[in-house]
Order: C-alpha cells, then sequence, then structure tokens
C-alpha cells in the first residue's frame, strides 16, 4: 500500500479575485505542466476545476475578494519515472473580467 500524501500537506491553489460587485469572470487554465523533480525525474499535472465555476459573479464589494481554488491532477509514473524528492513547476491561469 503507498500511502498517497506520506503525511505531507497539500492543498489547491488559492487566488483572490477583486472586482466591482456582480462583475463576470471567466477563467482560462494554461496547458498541462511538467514538474521537475530534484532527482531527475518529472511528471505531468493537469489543471483542474475551480471553485467557483467559470464564468462566475462576484460576490463582494471591493476592497473584498472572491476566493477562487484551483487544483490539479498529478500524473504519477513508476518509481523510476518519479523517485523521491522535491517537484516545481509554474502554471498560468487568466482571470478575464467581462
Amino acid at each position: 500500500m503507498v500511502q498517497l500524501s506520506s503525511g505531507t500537506p497539500f492543498s489547491p491553489a488559492i487566488f483572490e479575485v477583486e472586482a466591482n460587485l456582480g462583475t463576470v469572470v471567466s477563467i482560462l487554465n494554461g496547458p498541462n505542466i511538467t514538474l521537475t523533480g530534484s532527482n531527475g525525474g518529472s511528471m505531468l499535472m493537469q489543471i483542474g476545476a475551480s471553485s467557483t465555476g467559470s464564468p462566475f459573479i462576484t460576490n463582494v464589494a471591493p476592497p473584498g475578494r472572491t476566493q477562487v481554488r484551483i487544483g490539479g491532477t498529478l500524473f504519477v509514473g513508476s518509481a523510476l519515472a518519479n523517485p523521491g524528492g522535491n517537484y516545481s513547476g509554474t502554471f498560468m491561469v487568466t482571470f478575464i473580467q467581462e
């Protein structure tokens, strides 16, 4: 049995969107990304849907902000392809005010 989180905390990316109350905002996810490991491995990450859905309508007036959480799916291969270590990468998410 392999423990998925191995006790390491994880969370989605959290964004705070500030816009006028009732503004329609669409979210455009960037492409899948490759995470590079500290021990030579790599794995694919697919950006998931947002907690608000897209498009969504802001429900707070400034200076308040609407919190948006976006997670993803990791595609992990064998221990040889994905040895233990720290993996990092950069992903893009665009918020479009309509």
